[in-house]
């Protein structure tokens, strides 16, 4: 239905608490921090049509579930009282008033100046029905009430008024990993800055003399500060986007036009009978050419937005009409089990623990417990000599395929800082990779994903993990060796695995697997056969990647020991932290592909691969496309 009633938070100065189970077509509550104080604040709408005892019912269990003592409640509620300057007193105007001292809340409302007035015919009606209500713990801090008519051209006036904090209001941590605004970044400088750094810390002979693990990990730190060093010299800090109150079809004769209808329609209040029927139609005339207006200005604006080039693809323009369409929603509390609304922390650990899953050993089966010997045992097995040293081609296309728009890892270092780092001496960076595969050592710094929460779109409840899906932000410098890494497996592995599987493969799309899908499906039919299609989402498929049957198919293809112990290093002390609702979680993860991650999707083919060879062997005729599977089966 029509939604009545709303609350609108500008800037980034407070923290909002989102509980969806407080909000209806007529109700709104929200709980904000900042500046020390914890303020409840809901909005209502109280349609005069109906009873009004249910929506203050609705409302005494609404403050009750926002958990504190200062309160402001706020909206129309259709009801006339002495209290809030109406001129006469109803059954609705009691009934809220004794509600309000039940709830201890004290009326601000102050004067008579209405609150709504409208135009009827040749009448302007005028009323005081909107209350503004507050804890006895606020009244104090709350000051200059008043309402302005000449903010909006709304039949409701403004309300306004200030209420002091406790302390000063400061902007909330940035919930983007984004660090540095290298829009504004002076390269020239920092190219010249950071290699002095690599000669001043003497990093190339460090990560040389590196003869363990505890040895290159100094050395990474040292080539990641120095790279943070360089940045805050030569890169200004980015600043959070706050927000722009005005629209962009916005402008100035809309502003004079607005204040026009402002002023006719004062005019009517003070106009002699005489002239009062053309005073109504100079303010109704002056409405409609505002209103014109500004329909006209919005749609123009929009059409110069989705037309503008600035040097796009055809899917570059889409991409940017929809960034720019969609709104970030805010975070709402999630529900457990039994639907009680969980906090913020308790929100980001049910979406941790949901999304990241142990592999506990004591729910292992027979079979399990026998493939995790199996892989135990064939750690110190035969595999095929060390793979050679990294090549400076390599690294130049994993550098070419780098896309300086990804949000980067918890870091803050984007792609477009890293590789202008490597390309100052990219024999040091490809020293640090080179010494990572020759100890079989993966950097723990590149092993702490930062975890954003996104929205799965069309879902009706988003209280609920299933209605999100999370996404894992990697340091960009890890994701470089990452890449080089998983290209040198694709390389050993990828021509043994079964061509049914289309997802993540050189040269294959899901027009490919359609076409095949089809096509086999019409060959069985003019062979006067019956065909039954079976369709299957394996769900949770990469949170659930068990590594044991990663490391046994590696060891079953008998890849390159320091390739193998590499990889095993990487999958080992691997950490997520859940940001979620200005809540985060942090825990360790001991199976599952981080989404977000490079060697996710190959890891996941790997995995699977034994399902489609076992299919194939049985004569069934398989597909899959990632974690999406399609058998088909046939007969006479």
């Amino acid at each position: 239905g029509t939604v009545k009633a709303a609350i609108i938070v500008f800037g980034d100065l407070l923290n909002v608490i989102h509980d969806p189970q407080l909000v209806t077509e007529t109700e709104a509550a929200v709980l904000l921090e900042g500046g020390g104080l914890k303020l409840g604040v809901v909005s209502v709408y109280l349609e005069g049509n109906n009873d009004i005892e249910p929506y203050l019912h609705r409302i005494k269990l609404t403050c009750g579930k926002l958990d504190t003592g200062h309160l402001i409640v706020a909206g129309d509620v259709n009801a006339w009282s002495h209290w809030w300057g109406s001129s006469s007193e109803d059954g609705r105007g009691v009934a809220y008033h004794s509600f309000l001292n039940e709830m201890g809340l004290e009326i601000l409302n102050t004067g008579t100046t209405p609150t709504f007035e409208v135009l009827r015919g040749d009448r302007l009606y005028t009323s005081c029905i909107d209350v503004t209500a507050c804890s006895g713990s606020l009244l104090g801090r709350v000051e200059d009430w008043r309402v302005d008519r000449g903010l909006t051209t709304s039949d409701h006036n403004t309300i306004t008024f200030s209420l002091r904090v406790e302390r000063a209001l400061t902007p909330l941590p940035s919930i983007t990993t984004r660090k540095y605004n290298t829009k504004k970044a002076n390269w020239t400088d920092f190219g010249r800055l950071f290699g002095a750094m690599l000669e001043e810390n003497n990093i190339s002979e460090s990560i040389r003399k590196s003869r363990t693990p505890e040895d290159l990990e100094i050395a990474i730190q040292a080539y990641t500060s120095a790279i943070h060093e360089a940045c805050s010299t030569t890169i200004p800090q980015a600043r959070p986007w706050k927000g722009n109150p005005v629209p962009p079809w916005w402008n100035r004769q809309l502003e004079d036009l607005k204040r026009e209808v402002l002023r006719r329609k004062r005019r009517i209040r003070n106009a002699a009978p005489l002239r009062k029927q053309f005073v109504i139609d100079e303010y109704l005339r002056a409405k409609l050419e505002y209103a014109a207006e500004a329909r006209k200005a919005q749609t123009e604006s929009w059409k110069e937005f989705c037309s503008t080039q600035k040097r796009e693809s055809m899917w570059d323009k889409i991409y940017r009409v929809i960034r720019k369409s969609s709104r970030r929603q805010e975070d709402v509390l999630l529900r457990d089990q039994v639907g009680n609304t969980l906090s913020p922390q308790q929100s980001a650990e049910l979406l941790a623990k949901s999304f990241y899953p142990d592999d506990l050993e004591a729910s292992d089966d027979q079979y399990h417990k026998d493939l995790r010997t199996t892989v135990e045992v064939g750690q110190s097995g035969f595999f095929s000599e060390d793979d050679p040293l990294i090549t400076s081609t390599e690294l130049d296309t994993v550098l070419r395929a780098q896309n300086p728009k990804k949000a980067p890892g918890p870091d803050g270092l984007t792609s477009d800082i890293c590789t202008a780092a490597i390309n100052c001496d990219r024999v040091v960076f490809l020293a640090l990779a080179n010494k990572c595969l020759a100890l079989s050592h993966f950097p723990r710094a590149w092993k702490v994903a930062h975890v954003i929460i996104l929205r799965k779109p069309g879902k009706d409840d988003y209280t609920s993990p299933k209605s999100y899906r999370p996404i894992g932000l990697l340091p960009v410098l890890g994701k470089i060796v990452e890449k080089l890494i998983i290209g040198r497996l694709q390389w050993h592995i990828m021509p043994a695995l079964n061509r049914r599987q289309y997802g993540f493969m050189p040269q294959s799309s899901t027009e490919d697997a359609l076409y095949d899908l089809v096509h086999h499906i019409r060959t069985e039919l003019q062979d006067k056969k019956s065909v039954l299609v079976i369709s299957l989402d394996i769900e949770g498929a990469f949170d659930n990647a068990w590594w044991p049957a990663l490391k046994l198919q590696l060891q079953e293809r008998r890849i390159p020991r320091n390739l193998y112990k590499l990889v095993d290093s990487y999958l080992r002390d691997r950490k997520i932290t859940v940001n979620y609702a200005r809540a985060t979680y942090e825990k360790g993860t001991t199976k599952g592909c981080v989404q977000g991650s490079i060697s996710g999707p190959t890891f996941w083919n790997i995995i699977l691969d034994p399902l489609l060879q076992l299919l194939a062997r049985e004569g069934i005729h398989a597909q899959a496309f990632a974690d999406d599977v399609v058998l088909v089966f046939d007969g006479d």
